[in-house]
């Protein structure tokens, strides 16, 4: 059952619940205590019965558990002092002097736990992606306590792999693939594809979220989709929506694989990149033209490459289930759909912690399924029919923000005409498998 919850804010660092990051701390902590008790239980088994040692296995566990309950403890106490020290500048501003004591007594307080500045450095670098994560932690926890997994229920079999998510993570935030700022270019050049038409015709502009939401191609051998749109004046705007991957291959037939993905997140040009382009080349798109982009996973991946490229004037960017986050600068309104619990959006760390799109710009997050389920492996939070239950929750929103949005979506309707592509694309026989 999905969470019906939206966050909705401008970007950055302007939402955050610090009670529920200790309330997930002390959970985290507890099931820690549990493992220590349980590795006590298994030294104790093993030496009276000799099998292979596990006690070491479990209270690695435990320490992992521990190192994340610290991490949440630090990104709670991080964010309130940087509440108390907002607080102040604006209480400064209004000459309140009573409050601004008041403030400034908290500070220190705050400041006998952590150093504010030193804080602040952290926040960008790796305490941020530590709060962005709470919900992955959390239902990794739920899931590690299902007892029925285990004979008797006693030992949380998931509690090293939510280790391992929570050294991954903290890795990915330092390497730094998940973000690009400011005209970031992608490496390598241009790859051969084949691209071909699968349907064409005549379509209409979209006018809100959910309809970019169910253009996203990925059905049967669609993997690019290109709407032509005449406006009233006379010019030609083109909107391109883009197929997530469709293939865990490294280098087979289908551009749209796990090579591709591997390429895009590590800052390289992937043939499914060029396949889009050739896709806009031959609806007749040339540099400089006006490109909507919008793309699911892989594809939101490539739609926000093109807002970086320069290759075209991108000013809409939509993305779902991103696993990076690009800076596209004041001119492009950028929409990030993204579920809490999605572990592909994990691996955007966080993403950048300012706003790094136009003013009316917005990430929207929810859970999309708030209990922590094994089978929460096959990606359900990540798939494209829970984004588009998202989108509709957002046209559906009576926040200020959204109402922003949707003027800017509004712009589609000035469209006298429309003329809609959709292609397919191969790899060539020669490109070969690339691992």
């Amino acid at each position: 059952m999905s969470d019906q919850t939206l966050e909705i804010r401008s970007g950055g660092v302007v939402a955050v619940d610090t009670e529920s990051l200790r309330e997930a701390a002390a959970l985290v902590s507890a099931r820690a205590a549990e493992c220590e008790e349980v590795a006590e239980l298994v030294w104790r088994a093993e030496a009276l019965v000799p099998v292979s040692p596990r006690g070491w296995s479990v209270a690695q566990a435990a320490d992992a558990a521990r190192a994340i309950a610290a991490d949440l403890h630090r990104a709670a106490d991080v964010y309130d002092a940087a509440e108390v020290h907002a607080a102040r500048i604006v209480a400064e501003a209004e000459g309140d002097r009573f409050r601004v004591a008041l403030l400034t007594l908290q500070a220190i307080a705050h400041a006998a736990v952590l150093s504010c500045a030193d804080a602040a450095g952290r926040l960008s670098a790796e305490r941020w992606w530590a709060m962005r994560h709470a919900e992955l932690y959390r239902q990794g926890v739920d899931a590690a306590t299902l007892g029925q997994m285990w004979p008797g229920g006693f030992f949380p079999p998931l509690l090293p792999p939510l280790a391992a998510l929570h050294i991954i993570l903290g890795q990915i935030a330092r390497v730094g693939h998940a973000t690009v700022e400011r005209g970031g270019r992608m490496k390598g050049d241009v790859r051969p594809v084949e691209v071909t038409t699968l349907a064409e015709g005549p379509g209409a502009p979209p006018a809100t979220l959910t309809e970019i939401a169910e253009r996203i191609p990925g059905e049967g051998d669609s993997r690019v989709r290109v709407d032509r749109m005449v406006m009233a004046d006379g010019s030609v705007e083109f909107a391109v929506y883009i197929s997530g991957m469709q293939s865990f291959g490294f280098g087979g037939e289908d551009p749209f694989d796990m090579s591709s993905n591997l390429d895009l997140y590590s800052g390289e040009r992937s043939v499914s990149y060029d396949a889009v382009m050739e896709a806009l080349r031959q609806a007749g798109a040339s540099a400089g033209d006006t490109v909507h982009a919008f793309g699911h996973s892989q594809g939101a991946m490539i739609a926000s490459r093109l807002a970086t490229a320069g290759d075209f004037v991108v000013p809409t960017l939509v993305t779902f289930g991103s696993p990076i986050q690009v800076d596209a600068g004041e001119s492009v309104l950028a929409v990030a759909l993204r579920h809490t619990d999605d572990p592909v959006v994990a691996l955007s760390a966080g993403g950048l912690p300012g706003i790094a799109a136009a003013r009316e710009s917005l990430v929207v997050e929810r859970v999309a399924d708030p209990k922590g389920r094994v089978g929460d492996v096959a990606f359900g939070a990540h798939q494209m029919d829970e984004y588009a239950e998202t989108a509709a929750l957002v046209d559906g929103a009576a926040d200020p923000r959204v109402e922003e949005v949707r003027g800017r979506l509004a712009h589609f309707s000035g469209a006298v005409s429309v003329e809609s592509t959709v292609y397919t694309a191969t790899r060539p026989d020669d490109e070969g498998p690339t691992a």
